[in-house]
């Protein structure tokens, strides 16, 4: 990834994307639950705000986070860098949250497993050698588990717990 010329346009439109699969297909797992019966089931357009508030707090406040842990430790990555660094990682969510449309539970944790592991390894792949720089080894490990916990934890949230009371990814 470019370090001094960042692209906005890959994350912006990667993470408009996900904002309407994330919406789109949670309702379709909601209504693959209710077996199709239109009286029992009607589209919930919350769960687009939904998806909106959790891929903005990914896109922009996990970089956010990160660059002021990155200036306490005096690292200088760019903010720009650090977003456009975290909205490709999103690239990997868009094909499992088709797959997390299935009705069985085990095949949903499988792919966001997958996926969060993968999202997480570009992320460390891509800060390591710049903060390496920087940061002695007993302050890397620190820095990167950060980076990993966050990533993960966010992803467990955002896929499978109840926000708002609206099931994201399985309904």
């Amino acid at each position: 990834m470019a370090l001094n010329a960042p692209d906005a346009y890959g994350p912006f439109w990667i993470s408009a994307t996900l904002v309407f699969c994330l919406a789109s297909c949670s309702n379709i797992a909601s209504w693959l639950d209710h077996t199709g019966d239109p009286t029992l089931w009607s589209y919930d357009f919350s769960r687009v705000a939904t998806a909106m508030t959790i891929v903005g707090l990914y896109l922009l406040g996990l970089p956010v986070v990160l660059w002021g842990v990155g200036k306490y430790w005096a690292v200088p990555l760019p903010l720009s860098f650090l977003i456009c660094l975290y909205g490709y990682s999103l690239t990997v969510f868009l094909p499992v949250m088709f797959i997390c449309t299935a009705p069985a539970d085990a095949v949903d944790w499988v792919a966001m497993l997958i996926s969060m592991a993968w999202s997480c390894y570009f992320l460390l792949i891509n800060v390591w050698g710049y903060a390496a720089e920087y940061l002695s080894k007993e302050k890397l490990l620190p820095f990167l588990s950060f980076i990993g916990y966050v990533s993960f934890d966010l992803g467990l949230c955002s896929s499978y717990y109840s926000i708002l009371g609206l099931r994201i990814c399985c309904g």
